[in-house]
């Protein structure tokens, strides 16, 4: 049985199932319903095949399927498209002879099992000359819904006849009709530019072979050709796929579409065809017309002069592009030498012997321009430290500017583009190709590339034992720690430029001459203590547009971590960045680009031993998260060394971080912060008193109470819960069911954010027990929104459950002879997620806080940074937990939990992280290549740390928050079109191609346009003929967007719900 979806085909079961009864079939009719089903339906995406030698066995397992019952004995269930990839895998012509074999050995088994995954099965193989019979059965069961067609007027698509007179080289024919303006071309793979043009063994049509087709297409239509004084820009170009020729040649359309600002869209594309329904975008672009504008030539002697820190030679290149996996040919070898200059390079290119004849037929010609994309690569000729090189194609050019034709002999001027701040990002160049007098022929802004999939491994083997080691190494339960490297800053271009309008906020007393050094023109904001975001918006507003923000916290002097002076600072400090980033959002800079650079004083712990002033530490945290709600927001956040000269010179020189991350300046270094595994086996050692006192701020939650059943069961441990809730049913069923364990916890109802309440707590406490071996921060308010939806109300309430409770605890607890302290924070002070602003600030404060308590009191005070608990707290729904699973996050589970606790307390790391991991991933800020080993010498009675690790570092991909992303917007899809088309969502299959819904070019148009607005995105409508069903188009909205749709819903980061 077959049909469109899961309720469809249980809909057949039942049909089926009721003919059987209702018609009272024998046995001897079986071999008639199976062929007459085999042969005489359409075969749809849902399938189920059953073997069964009786009636009754066939109504039966239909029946249990109808039930929903699992485990069914010879019962096959499937989905085509979900199964397209497993299938793929398979040679047709292997798996045609395997069918043979089995039908031939009666393996009925593994045929259905494939055939419910899509495999075609010709049917009549099972009988010889005497098949049996077809009967009468039921038919497909239509839901019987009526949807009317809105009435339009229909172009057919016919198109012209093909004349045999080329238009040019790379097109054609003109092929329009009334629904488009379209010009045709057939490639066969003879052509130089596609036999000279080979990318890991396939014959590939270059990128700027493209822009060439575009071009020739807009000058034809527009009749630019024939005006000398008109140049054509092509903009916005994107290379979606590369054309890739086969066995059989190849027609490419290009396809132009006037807008409404005069403007031209263009796609190259090619057209559905018989056994394709679905059309591919090769690349697309805007393309404009303007008149001709006298440009200044360029001293090519001179700019060769300045290029004097090298040269390479044709040789060289070629050689490498050959390792890389991309074969040239003679024609398209069109580099002669290349000149290295200071961040920009100039290359020499002709045009071969072979090709010489075809320079009239081209303006921009392939072999000319390529070269000039070819010669960008000697910025990393040489350069690439890693074992492993990649096989890149171009992927985005803002624009492209032509002038005039490319003559035989051209010089191409490639420079880092003036974009690239940010370390990191793929790099852009700039290319200016002139003739031989000088004369600009071709200008190129914004060009990048991307890498092709599968790389390129050279002397990299994954079969060594110790990399074996190592991977498993990477899955299970990870213990992580955080470390400070010192950095060796490269050269930057200053950011902010000089000519930006800044605007300083801050202590800059002593440093106001070398800040005003760099920025003459620089303004100073003053925000006082009671403005609000109302007031400072209009503040802002006054200094019209503003290109970059130098924020410096306020100065604090910190005595004592007891001082209520920690608390109020806050409104100084993060609270005053919060109500900026609040006033900048509602003067409209959500969109645009704004830079950031933070400064905080001795703010992080970089050195173990060094003193902290946590009073601005949540900064951090506030930042990181800012910074992945607006990657359109260039952010510099920079901890610097208290009591020291500030190393002006370099900050402004230092690179942006799309993460937030800080640079922390100590001792004349720069230092960036990364965690590391840590390997330990269990200490024969514990912190842990049998029949100790231990109080638990916000012990009634999800692992106070994991954490105190450890301790009653093996401990005795007495058990004092402190809450600002009242006891109530539920808080009292969590002490019944701790009491059949142990010694019975208690609870008293405290706000510990307030000293007297929580001084009060504490006094009741003592009055019962005569010391307290241990206090543990438990504490948590989660109050997940963005920054533009979040409230300060909010923002404050989420930061005080973990600033002003820690401040407490300092003030309460400083006399008591402790055996330690226990803050719980959350790995999301290292991975600082979007939408949780308030709660990532806590984090980063409470860590900053606690390393400052080891200073000034005598326990050992520790941190665990949870990573994600599955089974307790606010994220341990099943849905959720089978999502993380999905993408390698396991949950973390009490007995791996405690066990890493004792290690942290009776070891030497003072913080920790714990994090489970199914399968290998990458996680931002981790270096796997790199751990910690603790062993204990037991002659000695010590535990002991060395730092190992390991050569071969692996390149892995997962994201940790991409498939509920994905989900989400699956969701959304589904939903956007239901409305759209009046179908209800439990009809529409994710992974069936939306025109078999009935969408046509006007509705793909609203539903562009819904999307646009929903996600706040720009989507050009031809993306959906590339990702045509809700399933593929989502996971490329994630891909292109992820940034921005994080924003939107919430996105799923490793955090352990505190």
């Amino acid at each position: 049985l077959s049909a469109k979806n899961e309720e469809r085909l249980k809909e057949k079961a039942q049909d089926l199932l009721n003919e059987i009864q209702s018609q009272a079939f024998s046995d001897s009719s079986l071999a008639d319903i199976a062929y007459t089903l085999q042969v005489g339906r359409e075969v749809m995406e849902e399938r189920l095949a059953v073997i069964v030698g009786s009636i009754k066995e066939l109504e039966e397992k239909l029946q249990s399927f109808v039930e929903d019952k699992e485990e069914i004995f010879a019962l096959y269930c499937g989905q085509v498209k979900r199964n397209k990839e497993i299938m793929n895998m398979f040679i047709d012509e292997d798996l045609q002879k395997a069918v043979g074999t089995w039908i031939v050995k009666g393996k009925y088994e593994k045929l259905l099992e494939l055939w419910v995954k899509g495999l075609n099965v010709d049917w009549n193989m099972l009988y010889g000359e005497e098949r049996p019979n077809r009967i009468s059965l039921p038919t497909y069961p239509f839901t019987k819904e009526s949807y009317w067609v809105p009435q339009r007027e229909n172009y057919k698509n016919k198109r012209k006849p093909v004349i045999n007179v080329l238009l040019h080289p790379l097109l054609h024919q003109n092929t329009s009709d009334f629904s488009e303006q379209r010009f045709s071309s057939t490639f066969t793979g003879e052509e130089f530019f596609l036999t000279d043009h080979v990318v890991k063994g396939r014959k590939v049509l270059p990128g700027v072979a493209h822009l060439e087709m575009a071009r020739e297409a807009v000058s034809q239509a527009t009749g630019a050709c024939k005006d000398e004084n008109i140049r054509i820009q092509l903009k916005d170009v994107m290379w979606a796929q590369p054309i890739v020729m086969g066995e059989e040649p190849l027609q490419i359309d290009v396809g132009l579409y006037l807008e409404e600002n005069g403007e031209i869209f263009y796609k190259i594309y090619r057209a559905p065809d018989a056994e394709d329904r679905n059309s591919i975008v090769y690349s697309q672009g805007r393309a404009l017309l303007s008149s001709c504008a006298q440009v200044p030539n360029m001293e090519l002697k001179a700019l060769k002069e300045e290029c004097n820190q090298g040269e390479l030679l044709s040789s060289q290149y070629y050689e490498y592009f050959r390792n890389i996996g991309i074969d040239y040919g003679p024609a398209h070898q069109g580099i002669e030498k290349v000149y290295i200059g200071h961040e920009k390079l100039l290359a020499k290119l002709s045009l071969p012997s072979c090709v010489y004849d075809t320079q009239d037929e081209f303006v921009l010609h392939p072999t000319l321009v390529d070269s000039a994309l070819q010669a960008s690569v000697a910025f990393i000729m040489g350069s690439d430290t890693t074992n492993s090189v990649k096989t890149s194609l171009p992927f985005i050019l803002d624009e492209i500017e032509v002038l005039s034709k490319c003559t035989s002999i051209m010089w191409a001027l490639v420079q880092s583009s003036q974009d690239n701040i940010t370390k990191g990002k793929n790099q852009q160049f700039d290319i200016n190709m002139y003739d031989e007098k000088g004369n600009l022929c071709v200008r190129m802004k914004g060009l990048s590339s991307r890498v092709l999939e599968g790389e390129i491994q050279a002397g990299y083997n994954l079969n060594t034992n110790s990399s074996e080691n190592f991977t498993e190494s990477l899955v299970g339960d990870i213990m992580l720690t955080p470390i400070w490297d010192a950095i060796s800053v490269e050269n930057n271009r200053a950011f902010p430029s000089t000519t930006d309008r800044v605007v300083i906020i801050g202590e800059i007393k002593g440093n106001w001459n070398a800040i005003k050094k760099h920025y003459p023109k620089a303004s100073v904001l003053e925000i006082l203590e009671g403005d609000t975001i109302e007031n400072l918006t209009k503040k802002i507003e006054v200094y019209g547009l503003i290109d970059h923000i130098l924020w410096i916290a306020p100065h604090y002097s910190l005595e004592t971590l007891k001082n209520d002076a920690l608390i109020g600072e806050q409104s100084q400090g993060v609270l005053q960045v919060f109500k900026m980033i609040k006033a900048f959002l509602r003067l409209g800079y959500g969109s645009e680009e704004l830079g950031w650079s933070i400064v905080t004083i001795q703010g992080q712990p970089v050195n173990k031993n060094e003193q902290v002033n946590p009073t601005h530490a949540s900064i951090h945290g506030l930042i990181g998260s800012m910074a992945k709600e607006y990657p359109n927001w260039k952010v510099r956040m920079i901890d610097l060394e208290a009591n020291s000269d500030w190393p002006v010179s370099d900050i402004f020189y230092l690179p942006t971080n799309s993460q937030g991350n800080v640079w922390a300046y100590r001792d004349q270094s720069w230092y960036r912060q990364s965690l590391v595994p840590l390997h330990c086996s269990p200490l024969n050692q514990t912190l842990y008193r049998t029949g100790g006192v231990y109080v638990v701020i916000g012990g009634a939650g999800g692992l106070g109470e994991v954490w105190s059943e450890y301790m009653i069961r093996n401990y005795r441990a007495q058990v004092i819960w402190i809450g600002r809730r009242d006891l109530n049913c539920d808080i009292q069923a969590k002490l019944d069911r701790l009491e059949t364990l142990g010694p019975t916890p208690h609870y008293i109802k405290a706000d510990a954010s307030d000293q007297v309440s929580l001084q009060e707590a504490y006094e009741r406490i003592r009055q019962q027990y005569i010391q307290i071996h241990g206090v543990i921060h438990s504490a948590i308010v989660l109050h997940d929104q963005s920054l533009q939806n979040m409230e300060e109300i909010g923002f404050v309430n989420g930061l005080s459950a973990k600033v002003n409770v820690s401040v407490r605890m300092a003030q309460v607890f400083d006399k008591e002879p402790l055996d330690f302290v226990l803050f719980f924070s959350s790995i999301n002070a290292f991975v600082k997620s979007p939408g949780q602003s308030n709660y990532t600030s806590g984090c980063t404060f409470k860590d900053a806080f606690a390393h400052q308590l080891s200073k000034e009191w005598s326990c050992p005070v520790k941190v665990m940074n949870w990573g994600y608990w599955g089974s307790v707290g606010i994220v341990a729904s099943k849905d959720y937990q089978n999502r993380m699973e999905q993408v390698g996050i396991g949950s973390i589970e009490p007995p791996e939990a405690m066990e890493a606790l004792e290690i942290l307390l009776a070891g030497p790391i003072d913080q920790m992280a714990l994090i489970k991991i199914t399968k290998p991933l990458t996680l931002d800020g981790v270096q796997w290549d790199e751990w910690i080993e603790i062993y204990t010498e037991e002659k000695h009675s010590s535990t002991h740390l060395e730092i190992k690790t390991v050569s071969d570092a692996f390149e892995l991909t997962t994201e940790i928050d991409e498939v509920q992303l994905i989900e989400k917007i699956q969701v959304t899809l589904i939903e956007i079109v239901s409305k759209l088309l009046n179908v209800k969502t439990e009809y529409i299959d994710i992974d069936v191609v939306l025109g078999e819904y009935g969408f046509d070019r006007i509705k793909l148009n609203e539903l562009v346009d819904i999307l646009n607005r929903e996600f706040n995105i720009d989507l050009a409508v031809t993306i959906i003929f590339d990702y045509s069903t809700i399933n593929s188009f989502a996971v490329y909205l994630v891909k292109e967007y992820k940034e921005l749709l994080v924003n939107k819903f919430q996105s799923v980061f490793v955090n352990a719900g505190f």
